[in-house]
């Protein structure tokens, strides 16, 4: 017992001492980014943040310049440790200071051209022709914000024509356009912009908002991914039916080849007629069992692509969704699923349509086993229709193999939408790791390792591109009037 009540004084005393050291309070970071046209870091401006009502704040970073935003209170400095004490009642706190030796986490590049010439953005106030520039932006470093920030790009194009943007989207009001995107964490994005300008444009800031990553999508990822598993296992297991129908197909195929051989030679061969009639009712015979299987195994094959479809249809609203989704890469998804979907349907069609064939080619199959069978006793019957009999084969054997070889595009078709959902699945499971790994991922300070922070948010700003000013010549004095010459101005008499 005297254990556990010493346990509870100790740590009495240790909260006490962090309240009276200033040190519980909570903190936040709000980082300006400075940047050129070009995109370079110029300066680095940080508003610090505390809510608390603890008289003392103590905070640490290498600044060259210290504001105090909220008070008159000046701070006591040594080193990069700085400390303010409050005057006042006002739980919130602010001040800022200009942050040295800093280095942007994400590098940005933009660059302008002009009729495809890369050119300086003051160039282009009285120029015309086709306008492009180019944003590229990029973490800086592995493990860093970028890592785990989403970034929102939102910029101004004033006087230019026929505007486009890859990657981007465009909002006009008026004569300004207004160019947004957004860049998902740890990933390296461009966005081209294109337009037509008569006579010079002028910009607008481009302002780069990092944030730390809370996406927030109505869908379901887990089941998306579990959806995406059926959907990858589904689709193979159509190849290996396909595959296994294919390969009945070539045995049929080579099954009549071989009856079509069999009834050139009895054509040509009357001496042998008793011989090639024995071989060609065993072939008969064969090609009978092997015909009346096949329409069993396509009809089973048939009833498992549907089967696979019903469950592919259960995904049809959420590959809908996925569709109008923000990202490219989801709503490339979403196309894929859609895609599947009518291809599934077109298969269901072409193997209904095989069914019905085989069907049919098995009941004529054995018809024909069948009659020639009741040929065989006659050799004078069989001898007048021989040369029919022997002339249809070859078109069957036609048929057949044409049928065999369709299978050839269908196993390539279907091996490509394998890959393509396999190749889906895994961008998905990169996109997922993103943004959960962005959600979880704890903030940390940008100014100091030794600050601790609730959140950090970064706004980073290019210059504008503004057409200077013209000067004006100021007016000339007007010469000084004495009294009498006001008076006589006052009258109309002057």
């Amino acid at each position: 017992m005297n254990r556990i009540l010493r346990k509870i004084l100790c740590f009495a005393v240790v909260i006490g001492m962090l309240v009276q050291s200033g040190l519980v309070y909570a903190k936040s970071e709000t980082v300006y980014l400075l940047l050129g046209r070009d995109g370079a870091l110029n300066k680095t401006i940080v508003v610090n943040s505390f809510s608390g009502d603890n008289e003392s704040i103590v905070d640490y970073g290498d600044y060259e310049n210290i504001i105090n935003l909220s008070s008159s209170a000046v701070p006591k400095i040594e080193g990069d440790k700085i400390v303010f004490h409050r005057e006042g009642d006002d739980n919130e706190f602010y001040y800022r200071g200009d942050l040295k030796n800093v280095k942007n986490p994400w590098n940005i590049e933009i660059k302008y051209l002009l009729n495809g010439v890369e050119t300086a953005p003051e160039s282009l106030f009285e120029a015309s022709g086709d306008f492009e520039m180019i944003v590229r932006v990029s973490p800086a470093e592995k493990g860093g914000f970028a890592d785990k920030y989403t970034v929102q790009m939102q910029g101004s194009i004033i006087g230019a024509k026929e505007i486009s943007a890859d990657g981007a989207s465009i909002v006009a009001m008026g004569s300004q356009y207004t160019v947004g995107a957004i860049f998902l964490p740890g990933k390296e994005h461009e966005v081209r912009i294109g337009a037509k300008i008569d006579g010079g444009l002028e910009l607008g800031a481009f302002t780069f908002t990092g944030v730390k990553a809370a996406l927030d999508f109505d869908i379901d990822f887990d089941e998306v991914e579990r959806q995406v598993g059926s959907l990858e296992d589904a689709s193979a297991q159509v190849l290996a039916g396909i595959v296994r129908l294919e390969g009945g197909a070539r045995e049929l195929s080579s099954g009549i080849s071989a009856i079509s051989g069999n009834l050139g030679y009895i054509s040509s061969n009357s001496s042998s007629l008793k011989k090639g009639v024995s071989d060609a009712a065993e072939a008969f015979k064969a090609l009978d069992d092997a015909a009346s299987r096949l329409p069993k195994g396509s009809a089973e094959l048939l009833e498992s692509v549907k089967s696979a479809n019903e469950k592919f249809l259960s995904v049809k609203d959420m590959a809908g969704q996925l569709l109008q989704a923000p990202d490219p890469n989801m709503a490339a998804l979403g196309a894929v699923l859609l895609g599947q979907l009518e291809l599934n349907g077109k298969v269901i069609e072409a193997l209904a349509a095989i069914n019905a064939g085989e069907a049919a080619l098995a009941g004529g199959v054995k018809q024909l086993g069948e009659g020639f069978e009741a040929l065989s006793g006659g050799a004078v019957k069989l001898i007048d229709g021989i040369e029919a009999i022997s002339a249809g084969s070859a078109r069957v054997s036609e048929g057949a193999a044409a049928y065999s070889a369709g299978f050839s595009e269908l196993i390539e078709g279907q091996k490509s939408f394998v890959v393509g959902v396999g190749e889906a699945k895994e961008q998905l499971s990169d996109m997922l790791s993103v943004v959960r790994g962005a959600d979880n991922a704890k903030a940390g300070s940008f100014v100091s390792s030794k600050n601790s922070v609730e959140s950090v948010t970064f706004i980073m700003r290019t210059e504008e591109l503004r057409k200077p000013e013209i000067e004006k010549e100021p007016l000339p004095p007007l010469p000084k009037k004495n009294m009498w010459q006001k008076l006589l101005n006052l009258f109309g008499m002057e």
